[in-house]
């Protein structure tokens, strides 16, 4: 019995001798036998680490290029001060090969680059479990290989965070057979301050996608132009229920023959949040943003420049970005764009249109900013101005499109050239506003092709300069005026000295045959306007006939 047990005792000694002798917290040898992490030899102790618990630690070595040739995981990688800069690589052996990290993540205090290169093939990847972090002065590298597909090289789960890593990941070279990287976050992750830059590839980009609950935090995300002919640029996608946070994320044109700019994809219940989103040009193809997301947009800042492209999907009821900008393309495939609630006051000189064959697309101004449109747009579902100013500045075509113009609250203005009716006001609630120079320094021509009609909670407020026989003031040229009781009318300005008898203000060009209808309700027809001592005449039949003028007596 006492040589039974004896002999037991040493076979359970054995047994956890060696298995502390393959997993447990190590640092990396100064002269290790090989550059396999999976070799025991290689650390001190003697022992792999390949625990939940444990803890790799990297000082100064004379092999610095590792690999691994099994799986591991790990609490954290901790790289030392003064530590030499390592480069990890998966993907040396045929089979996959997985590295988790599930605790502090990975601490860079060597003062260095750290560097991680995951080979696709066949499917290696880096997985941040719990809350851990990909660290500081890290560099992720991700190549292609394989089988066709997607491969994510590194992926984020619960709460961990990819830090201030950089990832870079290229698409394929091969034209089959190529699994293509990317970076993938999910659950509550977030990209935190990472800069991720992906690539195009020869038949397949890479890829980050944020979906789960994710976010993109303060990342900066750039999704480049294809740089072959007839092949793809690199992608960005956010699905499920993520959001684009506080980062800028960048579409970058192409410059080949054939080549596709950088796409960025926003869809299913996600939101862009509060990003900037840069859409850049190219010689031959720019960058793409394509809103086919259910949830508002959020309040992200859109920048679209050159042959850049804004794609909003129809059937998307609640479409709202923050702000537009640039002089590249819109194009709306029967949906409505919401434009405003970021704070930011903006011109955009770019074009917008319906897609060819596509239902009619539509604007809607809304929050207390500008939106300046100086293009000739050709949408044609209408445009309503619901908060803020919406300025009109072409000098060619519609800025509004084909459609009808209703402002149900803030301001119209602008120098530029609308061509459908124009509604001011919705009979109550009151402040929508007609103000050709709102915001401007000088006085301004609203030029309205169609007819305009002042419903009774609006106001038109139309500013002048003068003196002695000289006049500036607003005007308003349309095809058709309708003004309806209630409406009031607002001269603002100044007139210097007195004016001379049979000046004349023309503040109204009605363009049709037929006279003007109403009268404002504190302007009648034949109403005396005291100006600085000077007594201007209304006139709902001066000009030629039927525009509204103020004449001095």
């Amino acid at each position: 019995m006492n040589s039974a047990r004896h002999f037991l005792l040493t076979c359970l000694f054995c047994a956890f001798t060696f298995t502390t002798a393959r997993a447990g917290s190590a640092t990396w040898a100064f002269t290790p036998a090989s550059g396999d992490w999976n070799t025991a030899a290689n650390w001190l102790p003697a022992t792999v680490p390949n625990d939940p618990a444990d803890v790799a630690t990297f000082d100064v070595t004379r092999v610095a290029h590792l690999s691994l040739s099994a799986s591991v995981q790990v609490d954290s990688l901790v790289f030392n001060p003064g530590a030499t800069g390592y480069t990890i690589i998966l993907g040396t052996s045929p089979t996959s090969i997985t590295l988790t990290i599930g605790g502090a993540g990975i601490v860079n205090n060597s003062g260095i680059v750290q560097n991680f290169v995951v080979n696709s093939l066949p499917s290696n990847q880096i997985n941040f479990t719990g809350p851990a972090r990909a660290g500081v002065m890290t560099v992720f590298t991700n190549v292609a290989g394989g089988n066709l597909g997607l491969a994510t090289s590194e992926q984020f789960f619960d709460q961990s965070s990819a830090d201030h890593a950089t990832f870079i990941s290229d698409g394929n070279s091969a034209q089959m057979n190529s699994l293509t990287p990317g970076v993938l976050f999910l659950d509550d992750s977030t990209a935190d301050h990472a800069v991720l830059i992906i690539n195009p590839g020869r038949t397949l980009s890479a890829q980050t996608i944020f979906g789960g609950n994710s976010t993109a935090g303060n990342a900066t995300v750039t999704a480049n132009g294809g740089t072959l002919s007839h092949k793809f640029g690199g992608r960005a996608t956010i699905t499920g229920t993520a959001t684009g946070g506080d980062a800028t994320i960048t579409a970058t044109g192409s410059d080949v023959a054939g080549g596709t700019g950088g796409f960025i994809n926003c869809m299913d219940l996600s939101t862009l949040g509060n990003a900037t989103v840069i859409l850049q040009g190219g010689a031959v193809a720019g960058g793409i943003l394509q809103l086919a997301t259910q949830s508002p947009a959020g309040f992200a800042r859109i920048e679209v420049f050159g042959n850049g492209i804004l794609e909003v999907f129809q059937g998307m009821p609640m479409m709202t970005i923050g702000s537009l900008e640039g002089d590249g393309n819109v194009e709306l495939e029967g949906a409505t764009l919401t434009i405003g609630g970021n704070s930011l006051s903006t011109t955009f000189s770019g074009v917008i249109v319906d897609v060819d064959g596509g239902p009619a697309g539509a604007i809607s101004k809304v929050s207390s900013t500008s939106l300046e449109l100086s293009g000739a747009n050709t949408y044609s579902g209408g445009t309503t101005v619901a908060g803020g100013t919406l300025i009109a500045s072409n000098t060619t075509g519609s800025a509004t499109g084909t459609g009808a113009v209703t402002v149900t609250a803030g301001t119209l203005g602008g120098a530029g050239t609308i061509s459908g009716a124009v509604t001011v006001g919705r009979g109550s609630g009151g402040g929508a506003i007609l103000a050709p120079a709102h915001g401007a320094k000088q006085q301004a021509t609203l030029k309205i092709l169609s007819a305009v009609t002042f419903d009774s909670d609006s106001t038109y407020i139309c500013t002048f300069k003068a003196r002695s026989n000289q006049a500036r003031t607003d005007s308003i040229t349309a095809n058709g005026v309708a003004i309806g009781a209630g409406a009031s009318f607002n001269f603002v300005g100044q007139a210097q000295g007195t004016l001379r008898a049979g000046l004349v203000f023309k503040v109204i060009s009605n363009t049709s045959a037929n006279p003007i209808s109403g009268t404002f309700a504190n302007l009648p027809d034949g109403a005396i306007l005291n100006v600085n001592g000077n007594s201007l005449k209304a006139n709902y039949e001066g000009g030629d006939g039927n525009d509204l003028t103020l004449t001095v007596q």
